[in-house]
């Protein structure tokens, strides 16, 4: 019988116990949504550390692509295939869940490419839950650097 370690393969994200708020931000989210194009949580637990069990994405995320860290090169079709996947991905859980969520730090990096080139949005450590239509005044600056949208 084969072990789940040769059976099974999964990426595991270790958080420090200060992290608690990024760690159940990620946990409320992908508890409770699921999408094609959002990265699939498996598990997690919270025994000394805290971890978070995802799906396997076998080839990286996009940063890596367009950096060339490691990564070939994307043609421009899988380029496109890639950005409209995020945008599916991100217009699900802004449009199409209860309470909406808004994600706050979509960078290059928190998409991630399957075997297929379809992208995933991953990362969901910061975002925001807001019901639908309110409008909230952020008070907080929060997310990447050079991501982060300029209102």
């Amino acid at each position: 019988m084969p072990s789940f370690a040769t059976r099974f393969k999964a990426a595991i994200k270790k958080m420090d116990m200060q992290a608690s708020k990024e760690f159940l931000a990620e946990l409320k989210v992908l508890t409770h949504v699921h999408h094609l194009n959002l990265v699939r949580l498996i598990g997690y637990c919270v025994e000394g550390s805290l971890f978070l069990v995802y799906e396997y994405i076998e080839n990286g995320n996009l940063s890596q692509h367009l950096r060339g860290t490691g990564k070939d090169p994307l043609s421009w079709a899988a380029r496109v295939q890639i950005a409209l996947d995020s945008a599916r991905g991100l217009e699900y859980i802004h449009e199409h869940t209860v309470p909406v969520y808004i994600h706050r730090d979509v960078k290059s990096a928190n998409i991630l490419i399957d075997k297929n080139f379809r992208g995933k949005v991953a990362d969901f450590g910061l975002t925001k839950l807001t019901e639908y239509g309110s409008s909230s005044l952020q008070t907080r600056l929060v997310g990447t650097f050079g991501y982060m949208p300029p209102e």
